[in-house]
């Protein structure tokens, strides 16, 4: 597949189950009840998920935005997932090019280098300080215009 053929979208209701099962398979110890408080509304975290043609979940990615104490505006991305035996790259790619997208008011994006085992990590905010566990990506501003 090529990565055009992929839906990126927030999740929806419909789609919940299946992206925690995808989710399960890369961190089974990943409590259902974190889930269900992660991907409830207001939650304060947005998930994303990848679709197929089929409809089928090739890929999640769960973020927030949040003041960091050393970074500024941050896009935290602890749950990135990209999961097919034949385009994982190309979900991955298309996937981050969405959160990119939005994370046009942030100075910067992490994704953890480790899926966290529980929402309490997640939302602990020593970890959240922490510098030290992730792929830090600057997001380029938007250059001014040249003056004439």
């Amino acid at each position: 597949m090529m990565k055009s053929d992929y839906r990126i979208e927030t999740l929806a209701q419909q789609t919940a189950l299946s992206a925690f099962a995808l989710l399960h398979l890369v961190e089974p110890s990943f409590p259902v009840e974190d889930w269900d408080a992660l991907a409830a509304a207001g939650s304060g975290w947005t998930c994303v998920v990848a679709q197929d043609q089929q409809g089928y979940i090739r890929g999640l990615a769960v973020y927030r935005t949040r003041r960091h104490p050393v970074a500024g505006d941050l896009m935290d991305v602890p749950i990135f997932i990209a999961a097919s035996v034949a385009d994982d790259a190309g979900i991955a790619e298309q996937a981050f090019e969405w959160l990119r997208n939005r994370a046009s008011r942030c100075s910067y994006i992490r994704v953890w280098s480790a899926i966290p085992k529980a929402l309490a990590y997640m939302q602990d905010e020593d970890a959240f300080a922490r510098w030290d566990h992730g792929l830090i990506y600057r997001v380029q501003s938007k250059a001014p215009p040249a003056l004439l």
